[in-house]
Parts: C-alpha cells; sequence; structure tokens
C-alpha cells in the first residue's frame, strides 16, 4: 500500500512539474510569436514606404509601445505625447539649421574665410547645440511633473531600448526584402575555397 501511495505521490509531483515547464514553453513560444508577427507586421507596412512615411509608422509604434511599458493613463498619454510631439517639431528645425550651418562652416573653410566669419560660424552652431539641449531638457522637466517615479524610470529604459528594437526590426526588414534577395543572388557571399578577387573575374 506504501509503494502505491508513494508512487502516485510521484505520479503527481512529476505531471505538475511537466505542466509547469510545458506552461513557461507555451509562454515562451506565444512571446515568440507575438515577435515575429510584430516584426513581419513591420516588414509589410514599411515595403515601399518613403522616408516620411517610415518616420510617422515608427511614431505610431512608439505611441503604442511607450502607453503599454509606461502603463500610462489616457491623461497622461495626452500630456507626454503632445509635449514630445512639440519638442520633436521644434528639434528637427534646430538640426536642420544645425546641418546648413554646417554645410556653411565647410565651405567657409574650403574658401579660406577670415577669421572673424570662422568665429560667427561657430558660435552660431554652438548656439544651435545648446537650444538643442534645451529642448531634451524641457522635456524631461516637462516628464517629471507628469510621470511617477517609477514610470520615469521605466521611460528612461524605453527610451534606450526602443531605438535599438526599430533597428533590429529594419534590419530584419531589410535582410528579408526581394530586394535583398535578388541582391545576394546577384552578389553571393564569398566561397572561403576562392580568393574575392577570383569571384569578381568570373
Amino acid at each position: 500500500m506504501k509503494r502505491i501511495w508513494f508512487g502516485a505521490v510521484c505520479i503527481f509531483f512529476a505531471v505538475g512539474f511537466w505542466g509547469m515547464s510545458m506552461g513557461q514553453t507555451f509562454a515562451q513560444e506565444q512571446g515568440e510569436r507575438e515577435g515575429l508577427r510584430e516584426r513581419k507586421d513591420v516588414r509589410d507596412r514599411l515595403a515601399g514606404k518613403d522616408r516620411e512615411e517610415i518616420r510617422e509608422l515608427i511614431n505610431s509604434l512608439r505611441i503604442v509601445k511607450m502607453t503599454q511599458a509606461l502603463d500610462l493613463s489616457e491623461e497622461q498619454a495626452i500630456k507626454v505625447f503632445t509635449k514630445m510631439g512639440q519638442i520633436e517639431k521644434e528639434k528637427k528645425n534646430l538640426q536642420k539649421k544645425m546641418k546648413e550651418s554646417v554645410q556653411g562652416l565647410r565651405g567657409l573653410i574650403d574658401s579660406e574665410a577670415s577669421e572673424e566669419e570662422l568665429k560667427k560660424s561657430v558660435e552660431n552652431i554652438k548656439n544651435l547645440r545648446t537650444s538643442i539641449k534645451d529642448q531634451d531638457e524641457a522635456l524631461v522637466k516637462h516628464l517629471e511633473g507628469v510621470l511617477s517615479v517609477e514610470q520615469q524610470a521605466k521611460c528612461i529604459l524605453f527610451m534606450e531600448e526602443f531605438p535599438k528594437h526599430i533597428r533590429k526590426m529594419i534590419e530584419h526588414t531589410q535582410n528579408t526584402s526581394p530586394r535583398f534577395e535578388r541582391r545576394e543572388k546577384l552578389n553571393p557571399p564569398p566561397s572561403e575555397d576562392i580568393p574575392p578577387e577570383e569571384i569578381e573575374h568570373e
């Protein structure tokens, strides 16, 4: 009788551990499937889009992901993303001016401009850099007044990880696009047995 009872207990625990293992495996597979679906969705949506449309798609994805990651209320989401939109618009204008100023500085150097002209250009670029930094600090200050400390911590992590997440998605999209596959067929990777120079001249 004791042997039967002991055997039943062993079977009970074995089934329990098996169930836990299967549950963990299922959860992991579910997460992987969701990741694959998300990458496929992004790949399909990015196909044939120009840079501005891609930027809008990424911004939409960021809003969704950030809302989930920070568990934002509707009121918080409105305050956060409205301010972020304003800041990013201003930064975009400043960065455009920065690019133009750097190109102008390069032109001044190439044309051997006077020291006074160079000094004026350098000061302008410094001021633009300060303005961009001020915009970042204004956003941080705004978020401090809207988010809890825990949400601020999660926001820092999200801002660190989201660009990496997007880069991986874009790389995956490029690597699985028909254009990439055609390029791989036309330019296969060099064989280990044949020097690259010989492949190019075949």
